[in-house]
This record gives C-alpha cells, sequence and structure tokens, in this order.
C-alpha cells in the first residue's frame, strides 16, 4: 500500500510519501529450512524532492525511512533505503 503527496515550491517539489508491505513466509520448495526466516510486515515515511528539468522531465530523490519493521526470524533490515530517478513524459 503506497499514498503520497507533493507540494510545489518555485523551482521544486517537496515529494511525502508512505509505504506500507506486509509479506507472508516465502515457500521454499529446495531449502524448506529458510522459510522461517521470509516475511514480514514494514511501514516506511519517505521524504523526497522532484527537480523540474525543462518541460517534460524531472529528477527525483527520496530517503525510505523505516518507522515499523517486523520480521520473522533473523533477517537483514536497512537503516534506510535511497531512492534516485529521472521521470518523462512522452
Amino acid at each position: 500500500m503506497n499514498a503520497g503527496g507533493a507540494y510545489p515550491l518555485r523551482s521544486i517539489e517537496l515529494l511525502l510519501q508512505v509505504n506500507a508491505r506486509i509479506r507472508s513466509r516465502d515457500d521454499i520448495e529446495e531449502e524448506p529450512e529458510e522459510e522461517p526466516f521470509t516475511g514480514g510486515s514494514f511501514v516506511y515515511v519517505s521524504p523526497g524532492l522532484r527537480v523540474p528539468v525543462g518541460a517534460r522531465a524531472a529528477i527525483y530523490a527520496l530517503v525510505q525511512i523505516p518507522v515499523h519493521q517486523d520480521v520473522n526470524a533473523i533477517q537483514l533490515t536497512s537503516d534506510a533505503n535511497y531512492v534516485l530517478g529521472i521521470q518523462t513524459r512522452f
């Protein structure tokens, strides 16, 4: 589930997203002993910026900050995720 918005300021836009993900355990036929170490629930708040480049493109950057992470067993998680992208219209 995702929700977000943008607030225009002169030549840039402030972005804010809330992202939630719930994932059940994987079905791993080759290595069933790994199944307990998969799945969980996650909620992230993602502030960012979008800068227009010309009339039909923009560059954007977001920092995805975890506000809730509930993983099954022991798993690798990150303190923050960084997203950088280019958006264009045809």
